[in-house]
């Protein structure tokens, strides 16, 4: 029965920093426009590691990229709270930042 109590305090926990973290990564905003549950046609890039918002990912992103769509996902288990995206490339936008003393 301990094992049991202790198995839902992880379960509640871990859902409970993951729905924070997909918050404050703004997947929550995003998905209002680009959540998608269609399939993404096109090779995708599993463990990447990148930031979204406030929240760094470390090789939990999965990227793809085609003609038409950008897909962003996480992996599993860390998904929770954080769908699959498909965002059109015209609504991408490219900036370089130089960063450091000789910039990156």
């Amino acid at each position: 029965m301990e094992f049991i109590s202790y198995f839902l305090l992880f379960l509640c926990l871990f859902l409970g920093v993951n729905y924070v973290l997909s918050k404050a990564a703004g997947w929550h905003a995003l998905k209002k426009y680009y959540e998608s549950s269609d399939p993404f046609q096109g090779k995708k890039f599993n463990f990447i590691t990148g930031k979204l918002g406030a929240t760094y990912y470390r090789s939990s992103l999965i990227l793809g990229l085609n003609e038409q769509n950008l897909f962003l996902g996480v992996s599993f288990p860390f998904n929770f709270s954080s769908p699959n995206l498909q965002i059109p490339t015209r609504d991408i936008e490219v900036k370089v930042v130089k960063t450091g003393l000789f910039g990156s």
